[in-house]
């Protein structure tokens, strides 16, 4: 039987932690990589529409930029910053990426929430253009596929990527600690899956502690099917629907949940294993979307297939393990061949009380999390336990707020803030078995802070859902970015680092017309050699 968990028993071996310490010191061990990926529309001030303006080539390419780019559609934006070890200088960097577009165009803002802002008809929504090479028309016609499948307002949901790794000094160390058999990377591989499966085991904690996506305008509904009330009503936005017990609809029915991959059951036991899962979804066929059609009326391609998935990519799970793969090769395929090169986190709700959508609390809490998840053993993953998880974050989502809710733990159920109170204990005994130190003491402030939200009053959907209540979701997160503007124009420019933004932007519009130049095969032929990619073992 499972326990509640590994954090109930704390299945750490200290000694191997003491040993590690004794041996290479704690610094390895604390002093994580990490980046973010940070999603967010852009909106007009004057009326709080989606910006109807293509991204801004001044930014340079959509394609190749390594800081700037779009995500699903022209207006949606996405910063990724450079890894870093520092959470402080990661913010900074966020915010300045934020203060150079923002100081282009007056006339918008970035949107703090995850769900939308006034939206137009699904057709009016602009998919992000990326040129005329086969790898930036490859890009385009997924978005199409996505579109087709899900609607286009669904995928103008914004959200945040945690993106994850040890170094590979801690890699080495802790991998002749161990006295294992494995390669080296197939030995990163084992405790990467390890951290995975107890992250999915314990991620409703993080939809309860970091979810705030609980109400929407009246807009973003249409055509959808709903149980949310209306909560606030004015003459200048129309309705504001909300969820009064709810934590995060972004991970729900109207987000990134759908009856296509009600089915597909990913294994986290073994890289093949995950990677075989995932190709079996890649080519397995599902009649809904064989009913779009591959192509258009005019014979186009409008989809890159009409399997339940058209790349690995748009199984929406909540964490990943990931390598980046070059131009033109699957991510799947670089993943299977060179093994994992780091985690990324995809659950996380924008902070819409933060400028940059999160805070340095909430990243040094997840830095916590996440390395109590790779110490802690997971237990091998089944079909009860999947189910399981599946449940009790679907409950969280819907009810994480209800009084005297009780979750699902090994069959029998638990009072949920019990079992927070639970969670927060064993996480804090995983990191005090880590030597002192200036990182140590603010991981465990992060725990202690976010220790306080265990009172659903505290938390940030309750803070979300009363500010929307009174004002409405449109006005409510209008208010926010004017404020975030403000300080996003204040924050202290790192001017080496916009001088660098400058150059990347020049030499990324190079890099798209080099790549251009360099096709020589039929975008058709392009597609197929893309998609057989992906089941190269």
């Amino acid at each position: 039987m499972r326990n509640i968990g590994r954090f109930m028993t704390v299945k750490i071996n200290k000694q191997a932690l003491k040993n590690y310490q004794e041996k290479y010191g704690s610094d390895s061990i604390l002093n994580v990589n990490k980046g973010l990926e940070k999603e967010g529309l852009r909106v007009m001030v004057e009326d709080g529409k989606l910006s109807s303006s293509d991204h801004d080539p001044k930014f340079g390419s959509k394609l190749l930029h390594k800081w700037i780019t779009t995500d699903f559609a022209e207006s949606l934006l996405e910063f990724i910053t450079p890894v870093s070890k520092s959470n402080d200088e990661t913010l900074k960097t966020l915010g300045n990426l934020q203060h150079y577009v923002l100081e282009q165009d007056s006339s918008e803002v970035i949107w703090p929430s995850s769900m939308p802002c006034i939206l137009p008809e699904d057709k009016d929504i602009k998919l992000a253009y990326y040129g005329e090479s086969n790898s930036g028309r490859l890009k385009t016609l997924y978005r199409s596929g996505l579109g087709l499948r899900y609607g286009r307002s669904m995928q103008a949901i914004a959200g945040l990527h945690y993106n994850f790794s040890m170094t590979d000094e801690f890699w080495k160390n802790w991998h002749e600690l161990s006295g294992s058999s494995l390669s080296l990377q197939l030995f990163i591989n084992e405790e990467y899956l390890n951290l995975c499966r107890n992250f999915r085991s314990y991620s409703n904690i993080l939809l309860y502690l970091f979810g705030n996506s609980v109400s929407v305008h009246e807009s973003f509904l249409s055509g959808k099917k709903h149980s949310l009330d209306v909560i606030h009503e004015d003459e200048k936005y129309g309705k504001t629907f909300g969820s009064k017990e709810g934590t995060c609809l972004r991970m729900g029915g109207l987000g990134y949940t759908g009856a296509s991959q009600n089915g597909i059951r990913i294994c986290y036991n073994g890289l093949d294993s995950y990677c075989d899962s995932l190709e079996e979804a890649l080519q397995m066929n599902f009649a809904d979307f064989d009913k779009i059609g591959l192509r258009n009326e005019k014979g186009e391609l409008q989809q890159i297939s009409t399997h339940i998935l058209q790349i690995e990519n748009e199984f929406y799970s909540i964490i990943r393990p990931k390598r980046i793969a070059p131009p033109g090769k699957s991510a799947l395929a670089s993943l299977r061949s060179k093994g994992i090169e780091y985690i990324e986190v995809r659950l996380l709700d924008l902070n819409p009380f933060a400028k940059n959508g999160i805070t340095k609390v909430q990243m040094d809490f997840l830095d916590a999390f996440l390395l109590s998840c790779l110490f802690l053993r997971a237990d091998r993953c089944n079909r009860e336990i999947y189910n399981e998880i599946e449940n009790n974050n679907q409950l969280i989502v819907k009810q994480g707020r209800k009084p005297g809710l009780e979750i699902s733990v090994d069959g029998e159920k638990r009072n949920y803030q019990e079992y927070l109170t639970t969670f927060f204990n064993q996480m804090a005994e995983v990191i005090e078995a880590i030597s002192d130190g200036e990182r140590k003491k603010a991981l465990l402030f992060a725990i202690e802070e976010q220790r306080k939200l265990i009172d659903p009053a505290n938390t940030l959907s309750q803070k979300v859902f009363d500010l929307v209540s009174k004002k409405g979701h449109i006005q409510a997160m209008k208010d926010l970015a004017l404020e975030h503007r403000k300080e996003l124009a204040a924050v202290e420019v790192n001017h080496v680092f916009q001088e660098e933004l400058e150059l990347e932007k020049n030499a990324s519009m190079q890099r798209q017309v080099d790549f251009e130049k360099l096709d020589d095969v039929d975008f058709e032929e392009y597609v197929a050699a893309y998609v057989a990619s992906s089941f190269s073992k």
